[in-house]
């Protein structure tokens, strides 16, 4: 009797041999790999397919070097703004521009702001640093691999220096000659070509200081400077034009009674100037009625702008006369004392012409323009030589991917394994304990056949 007590005192606790025993009959086994596998399998798969996609995160390191990137211009002089490298436009643009790209979705990669570009920067003690290296950080389930992500960022990347390209190519390097051709007179036309010279000069000048041993087209960019100086004969040609203007006072498209207009409108200036200097003059001798000749302290200002404003207005009006005789001069009027007049009478006066000056200006705006064309070209090949992305590594940097597949496999593996284990201990335990008790007691042969046959079911 007490040992019947004793092993139902064993079959109520637990040892670790009796759990390996139960468990490790071969039904039970495989029963346990069976479930630890297929929880591995249904786990691998729930992450690759649904977890993993929306933690995998692409990375792409690049910097963007052309002439002037130092400064972050670009060549129409605007500022360079990185962030518009993964616009929308942009992206979409690179989209279209190859089939494989056509199932990423642009537009909700963007509307999420799932795709983002950062500079980095560089701190020394109080100043920060903009380095000019660029990463563009995407999330990876929209792309089908590291391959199609790789080769859609380096697109994006390289579409940025298209655009470049582009730019220079729709840059306007000739604006000064265009307003040559709406300006009214000959001295603003001269004006405008020796601003198109300085301008051309300057762009020299600039591609000089960093590019001074280049060649384009097998000469040094000092030569086409040196070009452009020996067309103008330095400013000779432009300077000469200038000064017979100024003897001739020839006129391009004014007509005579819009001249006379002109001179009442200057003369009608002069008048209400000359009433203006005489209340300011007389305003000032009040002044020093009052004050004595040497005012102190604060009045000195206040005769100060009294005689900063007589002379200007003094200034205006020796400008207006000489404004007055050059058109005079022009309409082929003489002076006769202090009064202009037409030589032979009223309406016999022509306007002072020349069809050399009129020849020579055009023949140096054709020159301008043939110089501007050329200048054009070299910052372009120049742009084009000198122009590149740098890429940090051959493609994308994988970030924030997640757990890795076989590392979730393994542990749906053991934890089912190990869950799967138990509840076969339980169940096998429980069902042992039947049998032995049915084994012990005196029941009829039918009863033992039936419990034999029952676990025989289970199994």
């Amino acid at each position: 009797m007490a040992y019947e007590e004793e092993r139902e005192e064993e079959r109520g606790g637990f040892s670790f041999a009796e759990f390996f025993h139960v468990i490790g009959k071969k039904v039970r086994i495989l029963t346990i790999l069976g479930i630890a596998l297929a929880a591995a399998l249904i786990l691998g798969l729930v992450n690759m397919f649904v977890l993993k996609p929306g933690k995998v995160q692409y990375e792409m390191t690049f910097m963007i070097e052309y002439p002037n990137s130092e400064n972050k211009l670009l060549p129409d002089g605007t500022p360079f703004r990185y962030e518009s490298i993964i616009y929308s436009d942009k992206l979409n643009a690179v989209k279209d521009s190859d089939e494989k790209y056509s199932g990423i979705d642009v537009e909700k990669m963007t509307t999420k702001r799932n795709i983002t570009i950062s500079e980095a920067t560089r701190k020394d003690q109080q100043t920060i640093s903009d380095l000019g290296i660029y990463t563009i950080r995407v999330t990876g389930d929209y792309f089908s691999d590291a391959t199609q992500a790789s080769d859609f960022l380096r697109a994006v990347c390289d579409n940025a220096l298209d655009d470049l390209f582009t730019m220079i190519e729709k840059t306007d390097y000739s604006a000064n000659l265009v307003s040559y051709n709406t300006n009214t007179t000959y001295s603003d036309r001269i004006d405008r070509l020796e601003e198109q010279k300085d301008f051309l000069l300057e762009q020299y000048d600039k591609l000089m200081a960093k590019y001074g041993n280049e060649l384009i087209d097998g000469k040094a960019i000092n030569a086409y400077r040196s070009e452009l100086s020996v067309a103008l004969n330095g400013d000779v040609r432009i300077s000469a034009l200038r000064q017979e203007l100024k003897n001739k006072r020839y006129l391009l498209h004014e007509k005579p009674e819009e001249i006379l207009e002109n001179i009442e409108g200057l003369n009608r200036e002069r008048v209400r100037n000359e009433a203006q200097l005489v209340s300011l003059r007389e305003e000032v001798e009040n002044l020093y009625k009052v004050y004595g000749e040497n005012p102190t302290g604060g009045l000195i200002n206040a005769f100060e702008v009294f005689h900063t404003r007589i002379a200007e207005l003094v200034a205006r009006n020796a400008v207006i006369d000489v404004e007055i005789e050059e058109l005079f001069v022009s309409l082929g009027y003489v002076k006769d004392g202090d009064a202009w007049i037409e030589p032979n009478g009223v309406g016999s006066a022509v306007p002072v012409t020349s069809e050399k000056f009129k020849s020579d200006m055009e023949k140096l705006y054709v020159v301008m323009t043939e110089q501007t064309t050329t200048c054009k070209t070299v910052i372009q090949k120049l742009y084009q030589d000198k122009s590149k992305v740098v890429y940090q590594q051959d493609g994308v940097v994988v970030v924030n991917g997640g757990t890795s597949t076989i590392l979730m496999a393994a542990i749906g593996f053991i934890g089912a394994f190990v869950v799967a284990a138990v509840a076969v201990y339980f169940i096998g335990r429980h069902k042992d304990n039947r049998l032995t008790v049915a084994a012990a007691e005196p029941v009829s042969e039918l009863k033992l056949e039936a419990a034999v046959s029952e676990e025989k079911d289970e199994k």
